[in-house]
């Protein structure tokens, strides 16, 4: 959910997040490879379904969530 930087303003917006074209589901790990040695291995981050009808109820100010990443080494290393 994206909050308001003012923590009393209690009105979130629901929001998915791509990785790739994987949907993004908390505490679920991602695979991500083969990665070429070579390359740049980029893949885009993607904040997508956000309600327009939601966004414009919502109070002006900053939305924001955090999200946490882990790289772990697959077990080909």
């Amino acid at each position: 959910m994206l909050n308001h930087s003012d923590a009393a303003v209690d009105f979130p917006i629901p929001y998915k997040l791509y990785f790739g074209d994987t949907l993004v589901v908390g505490n679920e790990m991602i695979e991500w490879g083969p990665l070429a040695p070579v390359n740049e291995n980029t893949r885009p981050i993607l904040v997508t379904d956000i309600s327009q009808s939601r966004a414009e109820m919502a109070l002006v100010g900053n939305y924001s969530d955090t999200i946490y990443i882990d790289i772990m080494a697959g077990g080909n290393v």
